[in-house]
Order: C-alpha cells, then sequence, then structure tokens
C-alpha cells in the first residue's frame, strides 16, 4: 500500500510540474494597428494578428482572410484564399471597393510548419468613415486670426465662435461629435 501511494505522489508530482503545452493561438486582431477602429479612411487596410504556440520552433506557413459584412461571415466581400507566407503584420485588403459607413467584420485562419489549420477565436471589424463622400464642401474649424488687444469690430465676420454641449454615454472604444453647417 506504501508503494502505491508512493507512486501515486511521484505522478501527481511530476504531472503538475510538467510545463503545460498550450494550443496554438491567433489573437490579437488588429486593422490598422487599432482593434476594432471606428471611421477607416483607407481604401486598402492592413490586417495584423498574433500567432501563438508552446511548441518550439513553430512558425506560421500560410494564411487565409475572410471579410464580411455581417458577423457570421455568411456575406463576404472579399476571401484572400490561402496565402503561402509567415507574414501576419500590414497584410492589405484586396478585394472589391469598401462602402462608406460601413462595418465589416473579419478574421483569419493560419496554417502552422504542421499544416495545421489554426482559426482565430475572436471576430474583429472595422468601420469605414465617409472616404470620397460627404466632405466635398468639408472646410475646417481653425484658430482665428485676431491678435490679442485687436479691435473685434474691425474684424466682424471674420471670427466665429462655436459652442458645443452635449450629454453622451460611451458605449464602445471610440467617440466623438461630427456636426456641419451650411
Amino acid at each position: 500500500m506504501r508503494k502505491l501511494l508512493f507512486l501515486l505522489g511521484l505522478f501527481l508530482l511530476f504531472s503538475f510540474s510538467l510545463p503545460a503545452k498550450n494550443a496554438p493561438e491567433v489573437k490579437h486582431l488588429r486593422t490598422e494597428y487599432l482593434q476594432n477602429p471606428v471611421g477607416i479612411d483607407l481604401k486598402k487596410p492592413r490586417f495584423s494578428w498574433i500567432f501563438t504556440a508552446s511548441e518550439r520552433g513553430a512558425k506560421q506557413t500560410a494564411y487565409q482572410i475572410i471579410v464580411s459584412t455581417d458577423q457570421s461571415g455568411n456575406k463576404p466581400v472579399w476571401n484572400s484564399g490561402r496565402v503561402k507566407s509567415g507574414k501576419s503584420i500590414n497584410n492589405a485588403y484586396a478585394g472589391v471597393a469598401l462602402k462608406p459607413s460601413t462595418r465589416y467584420f473579419w478574421h483569419v485562419d493560419v496554417w502552422d510548419g504542421n499544416n495545421k489549420k489554426i482559426s482565430s477565436s475572436e471576430m474583429a471589424f472595422f468601420e469605414t468613415g465617409l472616404m470620397d463622400t460627404g466632405w466635398s464642401n468639408a472646410q475646417w474649424i481653425k484658430a482665428t486670426t485676431l491678435k490679442q488687444g485687436e479691435n473685434e469690430s474691425a474684424t466682424l465676420g471674420k471670427v466665429t465662435d462655436y459652442t458645443i454641449e452635449m450629454d453622451f454615454q460611451l458605449n464602445a472604444l471610440a467617440a466623438g461629435p461630427c456636426f456641419g453647417i451650411k
């Protein structure tokens, strides 16, 4: 009985002291270095991710990026196909023209050195800005050229005072007011 307890104790000691092998992962999906950015005005945004594995010498040998307009991936707008590459930074979008003010979802599948497919567990997204639409008559709000002590009545019409009051609640990672006037 003592031998059995001794062997059981040794087994438990060694089983808990051995390093655990973590399954390979694809994580930290980024678009233009940002997590789920809003207002991307680029026609070809770049995608990045991190491939991790506890196995010594593990590496990415290929990837496939799929971009769609729905979270389930049933409405793809671009499928890179399997690209033989270890590159996981700045992989540019190469699909149809992106629409303005639209949310796109994307994920990536990676193949390791053993030709095993590892899918990203997170579903990333990015939203396009107005892109080439909506800004044709826009003008920057800028600092005035009025110097300290200068007569304001002489520059009437040159200086405009803007005041914005608002209550808001942050429900996402980014927020900002957008307004316009003619």
